[in-house]
Order: structure tokens, then sequence, then C-alpha cells
């Protein structure tokens, strides 16, 4: 493990702790230790490849998400650099109903254009996530039509109170 962190640094030397360390080993232990310290960093970079590979839904709450966001009312994801896919993975999920009691969500910051917010206010109009009352996506690339669309998608969506 103590090799492992100084592999996760990504540093082209060793730290120094790791050349002190090595300093006490003949040759072949230190080549041996090299050897490992490779292989593990490998293996990390694998395994971080793979994570990112996964659905953002799943890198946040894991492989059983699904159970894990069902009761969620607020989420906030700001300054992350989410992309439209992003926010499309997260339409998808209150479409299908995996978010319905989110009441908002926040993607300030990050870099979500016109097809994500777009998405999102298809996500809104399905009904799939009645509490949901805010989207702010303030600092993203969005033009000022789609705004104005998801802003609608939230208004229509919001049931109207009458007065009895």
């Amino acid at each position: 493990s103590f090799i492992a962190v100084a592999c996760c640094a990504e540093a082209s030397m060793p730290h120094p702790s790791i050349m002190d360390f090595m300093r006490d080993k003949t040759p072949e232990e230190r080549e041996e230790e090299q050897r490992l310290m490779e292989e593990m960093c490998e293996k990390a970079r694998i395994k971080q490849e793979a994570f990112h590979k996964l659905p953002m839904m799943e890198q946040l709450y894991g492989e059983n998400w699904i159970k894990e966001v069902k009761n969620i009312v607020g989420m906030m994801l700001r300054n992350r650099d989410y992309s439209d896919s992003v926010a499309s993975e997260f339409a998808a999920a209150i479409t299908d109903g995996h978010l319905a009691a989110l009441e908002y969500l926040v993607f300030d910051g990050n870099k979500i254009g016109d097809a994500g917010a777009k998405a999102l206010a298809a996500a809104v109009r399905s009904g799939k996530a009645p509490h949901l009352a805010r989207i702010s996506l303030v600092d993203n690339p969005i033009s000022d039509e789609v705004k104005a669309e998801l802003d609608l998608a939230l208004a229509d969506a919001r049931p109207t109170q009458v007065a009895g």
C-alpha cells in the first residue's frame, strides 16, 4: 500500500520516501520493487479507466444505484465538468422513474449545453418526477431559447393549486 500511494501521484520519479526505502535494498530487490510498483500502477490505471466508463449514476451511487437514489430529494453537482451525456443520463433516470422523489437538481458550472438541457426538459415533461420544481444550470453553455424551454417544462409540470 505504501508503493500504491506513490503510484497514484503519477509522478515520473518515485516519492522521496520510496527512494529512502529502496536505498537499503540490493539491486535485485530494487528491481523487484520497481516491477511491483509498475504492476500496481498499471492495475490502478486500468481500474480508474474502467470506473470512468461506468454510467455516471453508477459512479456516484454504485452498482445498486437504482435502490440508492429512489428517495433522493436533491442533488448538488456543481463544477464537475459534466457534459450533455451526463445530463442525458440523469434525464433517462428521471424518465425511467428512478428519481421520483427529486425536488431539485443543481448542475451549476458544468459543460452542459442545449442537448443536455433539452433532455432534462423532456424528462420533466414525462411527469416521472412530480416533485421536481427546480433545475439549476447556471454557468453552462445553454442558449436562452433552451433555457426558456426548460423553464416552461418546469412551470407546466407543477400542479396548479386551487384555493377551496
